[in-house]
């Protein structure tokens, strides 16, 4: 009598090629890619759809951008779920931990006021894209008080590099802040906005300071990030300005951009 198991070739195979780490490697990049696209198609059709077209490759950028992002934390989360699994005599303990680790993924995952395309909410990053507006109709910017309030700008992609920086470094169970390490005011910002957009004389309009937050001054301390991951971020805000304000004139007046 035989009692050996026949196990179908095709899933010895499969098996075999899941063994590989550039076979899964490969599997979780096409994954997050396809998510990317799905997203980003997801924002293509909701911008259509309220009249504001926005380039699908640039749509496909901020949202590739997220999902390599979590891509990189892919590995984690899997290895977290073969540690810490789930199950009938344990769910009360490993539940509370599991939401406790994934809250802890996000809050890693969120830096300091990203110069991002798209980014258009939020009550300080849609600042720059309300300023954008109003010059665009040839009003000046509004400042919601005195414009001390500080924060610190950093570029996306100074962002994108900080991750890869991170994932192949050899830094373990740490913080670190991504920043420019740089305080810049409304005021100042409103100034460099306005001579990127081609408006260097013009002055902002101050209104009333709304209660948003009670914090008014914002500086990323990044010297442990220089020293853990060899982080320091190279786009100045200027850089980043221009690039913005360029995203901007060509997603509201495309024609003009392709003449110009």
């Amino acid at each position: 009598m035989n009692d050996s198991i026949n196990i179908p070739e095709e899933r010895s195979r499969a098996g075999e090629l899941l063994q590989k780490r550039s076979v899964r490697v490969g599997l979780m990049l096409s994954v997050w890619t396809i998510m990317a696209f799905f997203f980003a198609t997801q924002v293509y059709m909701l911008y259509y759809r309220e009249e504001k077209p926005v380039p699908f490759k640039r749509a496909l950028f901020v949202e590739g951008l997220g999902c390599f992002l979590w891509a990189l934390s892919t590995p984690l989360v899997l290895w977290l779920a073969r540690r810490f699994r789930i199950g009938r005599n344990n769910w009360r303990r490993r539940v509370p931990l599991h939401f406790l680790i994934a809250l802890g993924l996000v809050m890693l995952s969120s830096t300091s006021s990203v110069l991002a395309p798209l980014d258009m909410t939020g009550v300080y990053t849609e600042v720059m894209i309300r300023w954008l507006e109003r010059l665009a109709q040839g009003e000046a910017p509004v400042i919601f008080g005195d414009g001390s309030q500080t924060m610190d700008f950093v570029y996306v992609g100074d962002v994108a590099r900080a991750y890869l920086l991170a994932a192949l470094s050899d830094a373990t169970d740490d913080f670190l802040n991504v920043g420019s390490g740089t305080e810049t005011s409304l005021k100042e910002l409103c100034r460099l906005m306005c001579r990127e957009a081609g408006f260097p004389d013009l002055e902002p309009e101050y209104r009333e300071a709304r209660k948003v937050n009670g914090v008014t001054r914002r500086r990323a301390a990044t010297s442990h990030a220089r020293d853990a991951i060899g982080f320091e971020a190279r786009v100045g805000l200027p850089e980043g300005l221009r690039e913005l304000v360029a995203w901007y004139t060509e997603l509201t007046h495309p024609a003009q951009v392709a003449v110009t």
